[in-house]
């Protein structure tokens, strides 16, 4: 999913000035969030290596080994199993989509109004 285009989007763009439309409020958490992600993705790369040859599978295959990892993460954080530490720093936890709901709306939408829809809500919590 992407931010939206021609408004603030990097985290540095609103240190001086908040976010001051729906649209930047979502392209706030978005890029936010895409940092979180993007080491989530690079703790799990590093601690299942299956992760780092994946795209020589087919998408469905590589969707549930992707699953399966993030399953086995948190099993393994579940039952006080030592968590690979790549950063310096310690992960409480890094969770697996489960939200069948979320899913639904994900396949039968078009990916901009699922956008709308998550700024909306963003932007009604204010």
């Amino acid at each position: 999913m992407a931010p939206y285009r021609k408004n603030r989007y990097h985290l540095s763009e609103f240190e001086e000035k908040g976010p001051e439309n729906v649209y930047e409020l979502f392209n706030y958490y978005h890029s936010s969030l895409q940092n979180v992600v993007e080491r989530s993705f690079g703790v799990l790369k590093n601690k299942w290596q299956i992760l780092k040859g994946i795209p020589l599978y087919s998408m469905e295959k590589q969707s549930k080994i992707i699953v399966a990892c993030f399953a086995l993460h948190n099993f393994a954080m579940d039952n006080n199993e030592p968590e690979i530490d790549v950063s310096g720093e310690c992960l409480d936890s890094l969770q697996a989509p489960t939200v069948q709901g979320w899913l639904e709306v994900i396949s039968n939408d078009e990916i901009s109004t699922v956008r709308d829809w998550i700024a909306a809500g963003l932007y009604s919590l204010l």
